[in-house]
């Protein structure tokens, strides 16, 4: 649950530098926040696609599909992860 109110904490601001610099660029409000919306939309449904899918497969209980994620997350390798942590780090605002 801490870990959510992060993630969402983090979205938020993330959300604002991004608003702040659609409205810094663009005179005109309503194509700035059209911008806004071509920024976030994309790099906001896949953390939140990715968040719930990883959510899922956390709360398994199937003590068989549990095994098979175990197994699944021991064999995966480092590069996948480290492609992650650089998707939600490794951000240009503008």
């Amino acid at each position: 649950m801490i870990c959510t109110k992060l993630r969402g904490a983090c979205q938020a601001i993330e959300d604002a530098a991004v608003l702040n610099k659609c409205l810094i660029n663009q005179n005109d409000i309503k194509l700035a926040f059209q911008q806004y919306e071509k920024l976030r939309i994309p790099r906001t449904t896949k953390i939140v696609n990715t968040s719930w899918t990883l959510g899922k497969a956390a709360q398994m209980t199937n003590p068989i599909l549990t095994m098979l994620r175990n197994f699944a997350l021991k064999i995966t390798p480092q590069s996948v992860n480290e492609k992650q942590m650089d998707f939600l780090f490794d951000v240009d605002f503008l």
